[in-house]
Formats: structure tokens, C-alpha cells, sequence
């Protein structure tokens, strides 16, 4: 409980720079949940699907103005980028108990950049290719604020296996990765209905090991990072659905 007390405390020293119509609106909602129906608590058996779901996918065109010295002339080259993001991550969420679930996770994420560019007299296309299968286990504990919005703290492990691949030209690198984090994460649960929950999640402790592997080569790399993220007025929404 310690480590929660000074979190709070340091974190209440960051609202002064927030977006202070974040918390107007926050505390709407927490008025505004004091005064309505009363939903059933968390029960032992509770069973909520949830996770991430995102395709996302960009095209940028760029001109340039390059200077060509065989014909002594200012050429133009247009460049397009495209890049696609895919993140698919269900997540299981089961209670054990009146106040405290575990969740399980296992999904797919794919990262796509790729150029379209005229050089040379030949259109070229580099491309960087990065898709991983990852997994999360964590567990949360509850503490009720009403009987429609819950506070909890989260202990989660997420995991990513993958590779990395690029393509530019005659070079086609490829490296193994893996990421390690380890969070304790803060959170907000409110019960839009029987059905359907809406969270919340800001702030985190948290410890990550990644290590690349560039494959033919000695240029493994080690990565550890740790820190505390403050930040409240940077919200995670997400949407739960009970069976």
C-alpha cells in the first residue's frame, strides 16, 4: 500500500498541467454514476471477453525537389507511403472471486511501412515488415467506488515473440525479437449495463526486457527500460462484454 500512497500523492502534483476539461468531464461522470440505477457487483464465475481490435492503415505522397548533375536540372520525385498497423489481442477476463480476476490474452500484430519511389530511372519499393504473436496474464483486484464505477490495480505480464524483416533492394536483413514487460497498472470500471463494461487505464510501474537478434550477424542487442508513467490525462479505453 505504500507504493500506491506516494503514486497518488505524486500523481495529484500532475493535475495542476492536465487538460482540466478531462477532469471536469471525469467528475461528471462520477456524479452523474452516484444517481443512477443500482447494477449487481462482481461475482465469482464472472466471465468478460475483451482486448484490442485495430486495423489501421495510411498513405502520405511527398514531393522532392532533387537536383540531377548528369543533365543539370532540378528533378521532381514524388514518393508514397503506406503503412498499415494490425493489432489483434482477445482478452479473457474471469472472476475468482467477489473482487479479484485473472485474464488471459493471445493475439497478432503486424506492422507494415512501405515506400513507392522513382530513382534512378526505376521505381523502387524498400519495405520493413514487423509481426509478432504476443501474449498477456495479469491479474486485477476491485475496489468499489459506487455501485457502477470500480476502481482496480493490475499485476500484468505481456510477452511478444516476432520477427522483423526488410526489404530494400539487394539487403533483406531479418531479426528475431522478443519483449518481456512486467506493469502494475490503475484503472477505472464503469457499468454502462448488465452487459457491457466501458475501462479506463492510467498509470503504470513498469520493467521491459526486449532483445533483437539480427539473423547472420553478431549485432544482438539487449534492451532493459523501467520507469513510472504519470501521465492521467493519457486514457486507454476499452469495452468488455459479459457471457
Amino acid at each position: 500500500m505504500g507504493y500506491f500512497a506516494i503514486y497518488f500523492l505524486f500523481s495529484l502534483k500532475l493535475l495542476r498541467i492536465l487538460d482540466m476539461k478531462r477532469i471536469l468531464l471525469l467528475s461528471l461522470l462520477l456524479f452523474f454514476v452516484q444517481n443512477t440505477s443500482v447494477f449487481a457487483q462482481f461475482q465469482y464465475g464472472d466471465l468478460y471477453l475483451e482486448g484490442n481490435f485495430r486495423i489501421i492503415k495510411t498513405t502520405q505522397d511527398r514531393i522532392y525537389s532533387l537536383f540531377n548533375s548528369s543533365s543539370q536540372q532540378i528533378e521532381t520525385q514524388k514518393v508514397e507511403t503506406q503503412i498499415l498497423s494490425i493489432n489483434i489481442v482477445p482478452t479473457v477476463n474471469i472472476f475468482i472471486s467477489d473482487d479479484i480476476s485473472l485474464y488471459v490474452g493471445l493475439g497478432y500484430e503486424r506492422f507494415k511501412f512501405e515506400e513507392i519511389r522513382f530513382r534512378n530511372s526505376r521505381f523502387e519499393t524498400p519495405k520493413v515488415v514487423d509481426e509478432a504473436f504476443v501474449t498477456i496474464v495479469g491479474i486485477r483486484n476491485y475496489k468499489s467506488i459506487s455501485s457502477r464505477v470500480h476502481f482496480y490495480n493490475s499485476f500484468r505480464s505481456f510477452s511478444s515473440f516476432g520477427k522483423t524483416k526488410t526489404e530494400d533492394g539487394a539487403l533483406t536483413p531479418e531479426s528475431d525479437n522478443f519483449v518481456e514487460s512486467i506493469s502494475i497498472r490503475h484503472g477505472l470500471v464503469f457499468e454502462a449495463s448488465d452487459k457491457f463494461l466501458l475501462s479506463a487505464s492510467f498509470g503504470s510501474l513498469f520493467v521491459t526486457y526486449t532483445k533483437n537478434d539480427l539473423n547472420n550477424a553478431d549485432l544482438d542487442t539487449d534492451i532493459w527500460s523501467y520507469g513510472i508513467n504519470t501521465n492521467l490525462g493519457s486514457l486507454s479505453i476499452s469495452v468488455s462484454y459479459k457471457f
